[in-house]
């Protein structure tokens, strides 16, 4: 009998220790989600804060070149808001600022794709002054005088580059 109150006692304490220590367990793991979620935020926390940062300084140091200008014989971008002559800026059109230009013409250029007369490689129109035609390698709008380019014909070639080479 007393070996029967004391097994009871004994599986007493055991069911005992076997709670406190699944309390413990559980205490533990609440303490190490906490942990994690607190890591998971040290992590995150900084790099938002240094992300938001990064993105505003990148504003003040690097702005966008919304912009185009012409510079003697191509385009160049650059921002809307530092330019003064607004006469001189156009809108942002990376074909154009990557292919546009302003060429020099001779007897051995190529006019046309080909030869095909209906396929120019070349267009023209006149100088702000008037007093020469200049020559472009796409089509479009004259950057200085913002009149259309017109197609360059055989009449062109014949009268003033030809003439002018002689």
């Amino acid at each position: 009998m007393i070996e029967d109150v004391a097994i009871k006692e004994f599986v007493k304490k055991e069911e005992r220790v076997k709670k406190e220590d699944k309390k413990e367990e559980i205490v533990f793991q609440e303490l190490n989600k906490k942990s994690v979620s607190k890591k998971i935020a040290f992590a995150v926390i900084p790099l938002f804060v240094f992300g938001a940062a990064g993105f505003g300084i990148k504003d003040i140091f690097f702005r966008d070149k919304n912009c185009m200008v012409w510079v003697k014989n191509h385009y160049e971008a650059a921002e809307c808001d530092a330019i003064k002559d607004t006469a001189e800026v156009c809108p942002f059109n990376q074909g154009i600022l990557d292919n546009f230009k302003k060429i020099s013409v001779c007897d051995t250029t190529t006019f046309f794709k080909n030869g095909d007369t209906d396929n120019p490689l070349v267009w023209y129109g006149k100088s702000p002054d008037k007093k020469e035609y200049q020559y472009f390698n796409q089509p479009g709008l004259h950057p200085e005088t913002g009149k259309t380019l017109k197609p360059i014909s055989k009449y062109i070639i014949g009268k003033y580059i030809l003439k002018k080479n002689e």
